[in-house]
C-alpha cells in the first residue's frame, strides 16, 4: 500500500451516509470543488459545515484534516486525523499523515508511533522508514534510526539522504569505517557532492590519515571554492603536518569567507 497523493476526486453523488441528507452531500462535494480549485479556506468552511450536519460521518473529518495539512495548519490537522482514526484505526494514509503533522510540530515520539503503526500495515514503504528514522534520530534513538535508514537502503540503495543520515549516525557513534563507507558511496553516486568529501575528510583527519584528509578537503574546495569550513579543516591538517605557512594561508581564506574560528586561529598561530 502506497501513500496516496494529496488529491480529492470530485464525487457529485451522495456518499455513504449522505443519502438521506442532500445538504450534507452538497456541503461535502462543494468542499471538494473548493479544494481542487485551491480555495482551502472555502473547503475548510464547507467541510466544517458538513461535520456540523453529521459529526458521526468520518469522511468530512478526514477531508478537513487533509485540507489543514495542505495549508500547514498541522495542529488542527492532527486533531481531525485523530478523530477520524478513532473510528478507522487501521487507515494507512491517516496514520501516515498524522505522523507527518506530529513531526512538523516536533512531537517526535508520537510521530514515531504513527509511522510504526503504518509500517505494521505496509512494511514496504521506504518513505515511512525514512520519516521514522529522522524522528528517532531527533529523540536520540540513534541505533533505531540507523536500522530504519538501513531498511530504506534495502529498498533504494542509492537513496542519498538515507546514506548520509546513516553515515552521520555512524560518525557520531565513532563507527568511523562504516561512516566512511557510506560517504564514499554518496561520492560514487554524486561525485560533485562537496559536503560528502568534507565529511569524509573529517573522519580521515580524526583517524590521522592526513594525506587522505587533505585530498578530500581539497576536492571539497575545488567543488565549492567558498567552502569556508573546508579551508579551516585543511589548514588544521597542514598545521598538524608541520606546514604552518600553508595552514595560515588556508585559515586566512576561511576567515575571508566569514569563519570566525579561522580568524581566532590566525590571531593565535599566524602572527
Amino acid at each position: 500500500m502506497k501513500h496516496l497523493p494529496l488529491l480529492f476526486l470530485l464525487v457529485l453523488v451522495s456518499l455513504k451516509g449522505y443519502a438521506q441528507n442532500d445538504s450534507l452531500a452538497v456541503c461535502y462535494n462543494s468542499g471538494l470543488e473548493c479544494f481542487n480549485k485551491g480555495n482551502y479556506d472555502g473547503a475548510v468552511k464547507l467541510f466544517t459545515r458538513a461535520i456540523s450536519l453529521d459529526s458521526n460521518n468520518m469522511q468530512p473529518w478526514y477531508s478537513r484534516a487533509m485540507t489543514y495539512k495542505e495549508i500547514k495548519n498541522y495542529r488542527e490537522a492532527e486533531k481531525d486525523y485523530t478523530r477520524f482514526l478513532q473510528k478507522n484505526p487501521a487507515h494507512f494514509n491517516a496514520l501516515y499523515d498524522r505522523g507527518f503533522c506530529r513531526s512538523k510540530q516536533k512531537k517526535y515520539d508520537l510521530a514515531v508511533l504513527d509511522f510504526s503503526s503504518a509500517i505494521a500495515l505496509d512494511s514496504t514503504d521506504a518513505k515511512l522508514y525514512m520519516n521514522r528514522g529522522n524522528d528517532r534520530f531527533l529523540i536520540g534513538k540513534y541505533r533505531d534510526a540507523m536500522a530504519d535508514f538501513t531498511k530504506v537502503l534495502s529498498f533504494e540503495p542509492k537513496n542519498i539522504p538515507a546514506l548520509y543520515n546513516r553515515a552521520n549516525i555512524n560518525r557520531y557513534l565513532e563507527n568511523n569505517q562504516d561512516a566512511m563507507n557510506d560517504y564514499s558511496t554518496v561520492i560514487s553516486i554524486e561525485p560533485n557532492n562537496s559536503s560528502a568529501y568534507y565529511d569524509r575528510g573529517n573522519i580521515k583527519k580524526n583517524m590521522k590519515d592526513y594525506k587522505g584528509a587533505l585530498e578530500d578537503f581539497t576536492h571539497a574546495i575545488e567543488l565549492r571554492p567558498d567552502f569556508a569550513d573546508a579551508y579551516l579543516k585543511r589548514g588544521s591538517v597542514k598545521y598538524d603536518s608541520g606546514d604552518k605557512s600553508e595552514a595560515c594561508e588556508d585559515w586566512a581564506k576561511s576567515a575571508s569567507y566569514g569563519n570566525s574560528g579561522a580568524t581566532n586561529l590566525l590571531k593565535s598561530f599566524c602572527h
